[in-house]
């Protein structure tokens, strides 16, 4: 069983967030040594809170936000006000709790987690929406294709639980199919500051060969990786109690031989099975047999008055029995006043208020020409600590892979170069500073554009 204990969890990741003081802004908790989900639960929050400001605005009859000279400004201006959100370790204890609670689900199983949390208020969800938040929070990148590729498709791009579920279930049994060891290295990538977690640690993923087995049955990955079983046995044998991620994936492909045959199987929400139609773009809903979107308030707070701030609340998700995490407080979102047809359309979700109302929403980037991608920007400091940590201060080796990137079309050519490079040098490829390596070049696709 993947066990934990939560409670201690949740107190180092809060001494690590408030690093001896008594409350964090937000911006404090940015530059943190904090896993990323846990920041993106704190920078969702602090959205929801603000949701009332843009909702605001939307009914002011003598004003114009949506003026191009005015969303420039608006949104530098939003962004310094959301950077000054203060969080006391009350706040910071209940968002954590309820973010590790939520990633330990996805763990166990990634599309009932990620339903759980979209359906919780709301019938239907915009699969644009939902590509944006899988894309914060740094997901597999072929569910956010194919949320893409819906949205680009579909005039109509509401989708309900059953429909947004088989559609995920459908292109993780494709991509499993037809390219198993690459999605598995996609799927441990996501969930990879858990596993951290999990093993003990924040900098590495030794996670015990009971913890490896439990998250094969769990997300029945045996029918794809028939021969992980003796894989795990083998590395019992030679006296390993532990394995990372990336050793777990090393001795996986390793071993396999040819792949055996592999029939269709139901998606492990079980009540979604694998019905025609198989294609992910098939999987439509009528316009007609749709609602409207309506909020959703995974992360959705009240506006908090100056003298008792109240937290953002993390969702209720199913969680493995072993961890018995208390549930938290559902806090009721406050009315938004709602614009007359002839104003401008209503709010978007609260949580994705920045992403939609004051930002271009995330989009990915197909393969294009290099001259039309964005230039690789990297900061200084992650410069050293790359060339330091990951290049053995060699600046020299660092400079020809950027330049071997630099060229790079698509995504996937990226990473594809990452992985080669990285295979060569033995580094492990779901270390912290890898994901942030690997980061820097995803957002080059995916970047708003």
């Amino acid at each position: 069983m993947m066990e934990m204990e939560p409670s201690t969890a949740v107190m180092r990741l809060v001494d690590t967030v408030l690093d001896g003081k008594e409350s964090a802004r937000l911006r404090e908790i940015r530059g943190s040594h904090a896993p990323w989900f846990v920041k993106t639960w704190f920078q969702l929050g602090v959205e929801s809170w603000y949701a009332p400001e843009y909702a605001r605005r939307l009914v002011q009859p003598r004003f114009d936000f949506q003026d191009s000279d005015v969303q420039t400004l608006a949104h530098q201006f939003d962004h310094a006000v959301k950077d000054t959100a203060r969080f006391t370790r009350p706040d910071c204890e209940k968002i954590i709790e309820g973010a590790i609670r939520h990633e330990i689900s996805y763990l166990h199983q990634p599309i009932p987690a990620l339903s759980a949390l979209l359906f919780r208020q709301s019938s239907v969800v915009d699969s644009r929406h939902v590509a944006d938040l899988l894309i914060r929070f740094q997901r597999e990148s072929y569910y956010v294709d194919a949320l893409t590729a819906h949205s680009a498709a579909q005039s109509d791009t509401r989708l309900d639980q059953d429909l947004l579920e088989q559609l995920l279930a459908n292109v993780e049994h494709e991509a499993y199919q037809q390219h198993p060891m690459e999605t598995l290295a996609a799927a441990m990538a996501a969930v990879s500051e858990i596993l951290c977690l999990i093993g003990g640690t924040m900098e590495t993923d030794q996670v015990s060969l009971e913890v490896w087995t439990s998250l094969f049955e769990t997300r029945h990955l045996e029918e794809y990786f028939q021969h992980y079983q003796a894989v795990i046995e083998g590395e019992r044998a030679r006296g390993r109690q532990t394995l990372s991620s990336q050793e777990l994936w090393k001795a996986l492909q390793e071993d396999r031989s040819s792949p055996p045959a592999i029939e269709p199987v139901a998606p492990a929400a079980e009540a979604v099975p694998l019905t025609e139609p198989t294609s992910v773009l098939d999987a439509t809903p009528e316009p007609s047999a749709l609602p409207v979107e309506t909020e959703w308030s995974a992360v959705s707070v009240p506006e908090p008055p100056a003298e008792d701030v109240e937290p953002p609340v993390a969702p209720e998700d199913v969680v493995s029995p072993s961890l018995s995490i208390p549930p938290l407080e559902a806090v009721p979102e406050p009315p938004t006043p709602q614009p007359t047809e002839s104003q401008t359309p209503p709010v978007p979700p609260s949580w994705m208020a920045d992403v939609v109302t004051t930002s271009p929403s995330l989009t990915p980037r197909d393969r294009v020409p290099v001259s039309s991608l964005p230039p690789v920007e990297i900061n200084e400091k992650l410069e050293r600590m790359f060339i330091r940590k990951l290049f053995n201060k060699d600046s020299q080796f660092y400079y020809d892979v950027l330049a071997q990137l630099e060229k790079a079309t698509s995504w996937e050519e990226s990473f594809s170069i990452i992985e080669e490079v990285w295979e060569q040098r033995g580094l492990n490829l779901f270390s912290k500073e890898s994901q942030e390596f690997t980061r820097v070049f995803y957002e080059r696709f995916y970047h708003p554009t």
